[in-house]
């Protein structure tokens, strides 16, 4: 855990997220919450199945948006209106991890993790050397021209995490980074990814049910009733 000191990074405001069922009832996941995150914090979001935690993470990252409420992203909103400056805000100033690693299955793992740098226009050559020296960073520089099918489940994540990092985001966004792997991976994934954090000044949130990294994190909170209370760590929402 390492003190934290800083500006605010991401600021939620009044988030309210309801989906109506089939029955025309209302069902409310997020209800007016709010949240603040500093430059270079970590935060793990924790609570029972199906307490709304991924999509909170979703809405934050700008993949889903709210019925109400707002997200701010280093002073930038995540507006519901499909922009050129939204696209720029996923691509460039955040990462996203996910429990699975949707790796593109037939390019190698250089071309997986060079793919974000591409979009941002970057040419080959920068994108193929910011690739590499991430792959190294994640201690896979032997995989260079691997595909997913010739890695591990935890290769496949660690080039995930790569990926996620290409454009230098400040705030990496991982929904159960770790879900999918055995104990051995999972242990070294979470070792890496705030050695990761300190070496690439990253904020970070993460879902997760693994009370192990949850401890790493500077603070933990319980998505419950759709609010986020402090000292997520107590509840039964975590293991």
């Amino acid at each position: 855990m390492t003190k934290v000191q800083g500006d605010i990074l991401l600021e939620a405001s009044d988030l309210v997220k309801s989906f109506v069922g089939g029955d025309g009832s209302e069902l409310v996941v997020l209800d007016r919450l709010s949240l603040k995150i500093l430059n270079h914090e970590t935060v793990a979001i924790v609570g029972g199945s199906g307490a709304g935690k991924s999509t909170l993470l979703q809405i934050l990252g700008g993949l889903d948006h709210p019925t109400s409420g707002k997200v701010l992203v280093d002073g930038q909103t995540l507006g519901k209106e499909k922009n050129q400056n939204l696209e720029w805000l996923r691509n460039q100033q955040i990462g996203f991890v996910f429990q699975f690693h949707h790796l593109l299955k037939d390019f190698t793992a250089l071309e997986n993790v060079m793919m974000p740098s591409l979009i941002a226009g970057n040419s080959r050559s920068i994108a193929e050397k910011r690739a590499g020296e991430l792959l190294e960073q994640v201690k896979l520089k032997h995989r260079l021209h691997h595909k997913p099918a010739e890695l591990s489940g935890g290769e496949q994540q660690r080039v995930a995490v790569a990926r996620a990092l290409c454009n230098e985001p400040k705030l990496l966004l991982a929904d159960e980074p770790s879900g999918n792997l055995d104990s051995q991976s999972t242990e070294a994934l979470h070792r890496l990814l705030f050695r990761l954090r300190e070496v690439n000044g990253l904020a970070m949130i993460i879902v997760t049910h693994s009370k192990k990294l949850a401890a790493m994190t500077d603070r933990v909170l319980e998505l419950r009733n759709g609010k986020l209370l402090e000292d997520g760590m107590e509840s039964n929402g975590i293991e």
